[in-house]
């Protein structure tokens, strides 16, 4: 949570850097800005969001590690734990849209809360609109699931 102020950052400039008119000069002046124009609190706007998404991401792969007795067939099938990452990163991958975009939202849209910001777009953009770039998503984080899958039990059986 320490560092979330500057994910919002980052994606702030992210998605004005394109627009041809470069809105932030510097992280520093984004920081400047964004305090001056919105307040402190727009720097943890879907933090609550992320930390659902976190949970829900990391229940599901934990479940389905002792359920499935992942230690061992992560072993024997490396690509088992791949399938299990997939799976742990849908279950929370909802919830992590709805934080990117309250992230994102300045004074144009103001969701005054977690729950809010699942009613309105699920109402305004309907309900795939929470899993708008999961494949890229799923590509891009799919080697990490592979890791944490075979380096877990090693580190369970140590403790």
């Amino acid at each position: 949570m320490a560092t979330y102020p500057l994910d919002t950052v980052s994606r702030r400039m992210m998605m004005t850097s394109g627009s041809g008119t470069v809105k932030y000069k510097s992280t520093v002046h984004a920081i400047g800005q964004i305090m001056k124009t919105e307040g402190v609190k727009t720097f943890y706007n879907g933090a609550g969001a992320e930390i659902l998404a976190c949970a829900a991401n990391r229940a599901t792969l934990l479940l389905m590690i002792y359920v499935a007795d992942v230690i061992r067939a992560a072993k024997e099938k490396p690509m088992l734990g791949s399938g299990y990452s997939i799976c742990g990163e849908m279950a929370g991958y909802p919830l992590d849209t709805v934080s990117r975009r309250m992230m994102m939202t300045s004074r144009a849209v103001r969701y005054k809360g977690t729950l809010h910001a699942i009613a309105h777009n699920l109402t305004t953009e309907g309900d795939k609109s929470f899993y708008s770039g999961s494949g890229a998503h799923i590509l891009g984080h799919n080697e990490i699931g592979k890791a944490l899958i075979t380096v877990f039990p090693t580190a369970a059986s140590q403790i």
